[in-house]
């Protein structure tokens, strides 16, 4: 994997990781979901990757690093929170 898709996987997973716990105390209820399969997590992975400003270049993941990704055990709000953000 490139040192650049590398690089952004580090930061968006510190980033997942503070946020989660940030609002994990402002939250008063928590809504339960079963945990999603690694086909969901990588289509939710695909999505969000694939979404975003048309004008902004986005790195081409290949199906490969997609699956390594999906392999995370993350649910979508995890995924989509921070990418989005850094949009």
């Amino acid at each position: 994997m490139p040192l650049l898709k590398v690089r952004i996987l580090t930061i968006i997973l510190v980033i997942v990781s503070l946020l989660t716990r940030a609002l994990a105390g402002r939250i008063h209820f928590k809504l339960h979901y079963d945990d999603l399969d690694e086909v969901s997590r990588a289509t939710v992975w695909k999505n969000c990757l694939g979404s975003g400003p048309s004008d902004l270049a986005r790195p081409n993941f290949s199906d490969e690093e997609i699956k390594s990704l999906a392999k995370l055990k993350l649910n979508g709000r995890q995924v989509s929170t921070p990418l989005h953000a850094s949009f």
